[in-house]
């Protein structure tokens, strides 16, 4: 009698060690890419089945018993992280709990919407489309006092964190409070006292970054396109052209601006500046002749 309740209780010891191994032991596998994607109103059985089908986990059964002393019935959309050695129990937690990985979205130099939205669509769950649809709208981005030729511009380079998950809206919307902040009382008065409103300013700032090749000239530079808005000028600005037609591989444009400037013909990226239009067509013309030179070297050596 005492053997055998013995082996019994071997049993139930070994039964019980077996399932503490099999809830909080090592058993889940990490997928290729090491992430789960639970989309928007996925059921508790077809993540499940997912689970099963990527490998995560080995069988149903166990993910079944384990999450129902757990209750966990709802799953919750998101971009989950599957790490190496997680425990069954440690994946139902993070599961239920809605324990997502962020979406780091890291914004350098933006200048289509379309190039936004494409970037958006490989990042979040929804697509490039939902992205320009909502980019486009007008009457969405009119909460926000922009429209869909000055949203691009309430866009500034940083690093922000997100739910896989969020809309288009939830984007959009920390990266305009963030550019608000930027936007203080200082910045304000910073900004009127050369006549520009925040949007201006950014427009204006655009044109010079993709105008300016080095940092040391980007002051001047600006004050050139600055003294052409004072004085009712047209901008001119090569920038502009390239925006305009969607190419921003374009070499070489026809214009060019103390109120004008234009390219040096040594290529060192420096620009040469005059006040009035003959010198600066003088100078245009020297530039010209050296791309021509340049062009005419490189076929013969093709």
């Amino acid at each position: 009698m005492k053997k055998t309740l013995r082996l019994v209780l071997i049993l139930v010891l070994i039964l019980v060690l077996f399932s503490a191994w099999r809830v909080f032991g090592p058993s889940v596998t990490a997928p290729e890419g090491k992430f789960l994607y639970v989309k928007t109103g996925e059921t508790f059985g077809e993540v499940k089945q997912e689970l099963v089908s990527k490998k995560i986990i080995s069988s149903s059964r166990w993910f079944e018993w384990v999450s129902g002393p757990m209750k966990f019935t709802t799953v919750k959309a998101g971009k989950y992280e599957i790490k190496k050695g997680m425990s069954l129990f440690e994946l139902i937690r993070m599961l239920k709990n809605g324990r997502q990985t962020p979406v780091k979205l890291v914004i350098t130099k933006l200048r289509l919407k379309e190039d936004f939205a494409r970037k958006l669509g490989q990042q979040f769950e929804f697509d490039s489309l939902a992205a320009i649809q909502f980019l486009t709208n007008n009457d969405s981005l009119k909460a926000f006092g922009v429209d869909s030729n000055t949203v691009i511009a309430t866009m500034m380079p940083d690093t922000y964190s997100f739910y896989w998950n969020s809309d288009p809206k939830m984007v959009y919307q920390k990266l305009y409070d963030h550019w608000k902040k930027f936007w203080n009382e200082e910045r304000k008065k910073k900004a009127s006292k050369i006549q520009l409103d925040p949007i201006e300013v950014s427009t204006l700032a655009s044109i010079v970054d993709e105008e300016v090749n080095l940092k040391s000239e980007k002051e001047k530079i600006s004050s050139v396109y600055l003294n052409r808005l004072h004085k009712n000028m047209n901008m001119q600005a090569c920038p502009t052209i390239k925006y305009a037609l969607r190419d921003f591989a374009l070499t070489r444009i026809y214009e060019t601006d103390y109120l004008y400037f234009v390219a040096n013909s040594d290529f060192s990226g420096t620009h040469i500046y005059t006040t009035n239009y003959a010198d600066h067509l003088k100078f245009a013309k020297k530039f010209a002749e050296a791309q021509d030179k340049q062009e005419s070297i490189r076929k013969a050596n093709q």
